[in-house]
């Protein structure tokens, strides 16, 4: 299973591509529900492939951008 995206293999199925970052996506939503830390998502996606400075970037990135939504949402400020 490989996480960095910066190694994607063109020839791989999309369905398996779509399968390991909706299971990326899942770890994102343990630490945000505060079952999983952090540091132990970091861990996990490294262990399924990604480097450290991928996982560390996408978990910034997703964690991020999952408070600006929540925030977004909060105000009013999103928009369909």
């Amino acid at each position: 299973m490989s996480f960095d995206l910066s190694r994607l293999e063109y020839d791989r199925p999309i369905e398996e591509i779509e399968g390991e970052f909706e299971a990326a996506l899942a770890l994102v939503d343990q630490v945000e529900a505060g079952k999983l830390t952090r540091d132990a998502a970091l861990e996990e996606l490294v262990r399924r492939g990604g480097t450290p400075q991928t996982a560390r970037k996408f978990l910034r990135h997703t964690l991020d951008q999952g408070k600006l939504d929540a925030e977004r949402a909060r105000t009013g400020m999103i928009a369909d």
